[in-house]
């Protein structure tokens, strides 16, 4: 008797097997936006429409439509949705904005997708590397710390936790409905006072906030204008972007600088882009974009 693979399982090896064609690990985070531009060579377009939740073009040439105002991580979950629809062969889809970020006609090639993408930016190998580097125990740990293995995967905060639960079986329910009870603005700042409290100045008190420590590896970091990185003791910081206070990293200005942690000879590259990019995702982060 031939068994049909249940859309949860199709999407995950799906997934992973795209992830193995192009060399990428499974435990690896990767940057949705590079993966789509310079390794399936899909255009990548953020546009300013606000109703817009995020579209795939197939004819002439595949590209992904994505809005310019929703935050990074739902940005990067509406590009693997996307991708997911053209590893389907689904053909054109139109995503428009509902309540809770959801598209308003819900269907079956609609789940597939939104699964594939949980399973290309969050396979299980990726989010149980990041948290036993951390030492984390999901169970247990402060929410403040799931926040920044979402930074370093690239995703929210909510969309990790509900890909732990329901997907992934990391987490019970309960556990999961009381971490998806936390505002992540005011864990950005419970965070920031834990780590650096010069990061909990006014100004910047509403800023994403991500956390780089020596396991961040497999992708640059990538900030808007405005956000705040929290750095290891011994790190410098080289360009234009941002601006160094300290452990406390201030994205100021679109470009790409490098930064280098010395205790592990460790470097990456930090990218900044405008706060609502509008234009090609591959010239983002430039001072002077083509849009």
């Amino acid at each position: 008797m031939r068994h049909t693979l249940s859309p949860g399982r199709n999407a995950a090896r799906a997934a992973l097997r795209l992830r193995h064609s192009k060399g990428i690990p499974p435990s690896a985070p990767l940057c949705v936006f590079d993966f789509a531009t310079d390794v399936l060579g899909i255009e990548v377009r953020f546009l300013d429409a606000p109703s817009l939740e995020g579209m795939y073009v197939k004819r002439p040439g595949p590209a992904i439509l994505i809005a310019a105002d929703r935050p990074p991580g739902r940005q990067a979950m509406t590009c693997a949705h996307e991708i997911g629809h053209h590893v389907f062969g689904h053909g054109a889809r139109l995503d428009r904005c509902g309540e809770e970020g959801q598209a308003l006609q819900p269907s079956a090639d609609e789940w597939l997708a939104t699964l594939f993408g949980a399973h290309l930016l969050m396979p299980r190998a990726a989010v149980l590397h990041g948290l036993h580097r951390r030492s984390l125990d999901p169970r247990s740990c402060p929410p403040e710390d799931l926040l920044t293995v979402a930074g370093w995967l690239g995703v929210g905060y909510g969309a990790l936790v509900r890909h732990m639960q329901a997907t992934l079986g990391l987490i019970p329910r309960p556990r999961g409905s009381a971490l998806l009870e936390q505002q992540p603005q005011v864990m950005r700042r419970t965070l920031a006072a834990r780590l650096d409290p010069s990061a909990r100045s006014p100004d910047t008190a509403d800023a994403d906030l991500f956390v780089i420590d020596a396991d961040w590896t497999g992708r640059p970091v990538d900030l808007r204008v405005g956000d705040l990185a929290i750095l290891p003791e011994s790190s410098r910081f080289e360009g234009g972007c941002a601006a160094q206070h300290g452990t406390l990293l201030i994205a100021t200005r679109p470009g790409v600088g490098r930064l280098a942690i010395d205790s592990t000879e460790h470097s990456m590259y930090v990218r900044v882009r405008r706060t609502m990019y509008v234009g090609l995702a591959e010239v983002r982060h430039l001072e002077d974009p083509d849009q």
